[in-house]
């Protein structure tokens, strides 16, 4: 029963609100600055995550070392965001700013999806 009860926790506690676009932003950028592409992309609008993970995996192959470890360096750990609407973007999207790093945003169904990323 404690076991169950224990999982059943660590689920909700790791769950990401999709209904915040702040919480998952912060948590797509949190997953690529652990280098986890299976993890971003789980944040990615669904329909473009795999195409993104084979992309973004491409662009990390061809990196240097040096800009590789430069690049996930520069992506903060933990991210506060100020939201900006391009006057140019559909209705249903964003762009998230943190320390450098943007990320666009697109609601879909009344969740957020990271549509653009810095990879």
């Amino acid at each position: 029963m404690a076991i169950a009860l224990l999982a059943g926790w660590r689920i909700m506690a790791n769950r990401v609100d999709r209904t915040n676009p702040d919480a998952v932003a912060s948590a797509y950028l949190v997953a690529l600055k652990s280098e986890n592409m299976k993890k971003a992309s789980e944040y990615w609008v669904p329909d473009g995550a795999a195409a993104w993970v084979v992309s973004a995996t491409k662009n990390m192959e061809q990196m240097q070392s040096g800009t590789h470890a430069r690049f996930f360096e520069a992506l903060p750990a933990k991210p506060v965001f100020t939201k900006v609407h391009n006057a140019k973007a559909p209705a249903n999207e964003q762009t998230m700013n943190a320390d450098g790093a943007s990320v666009d945003i697109r609601q879909l169904d009344g969740k957020w999806y990271v549509c653009k990323g810095p990879l």
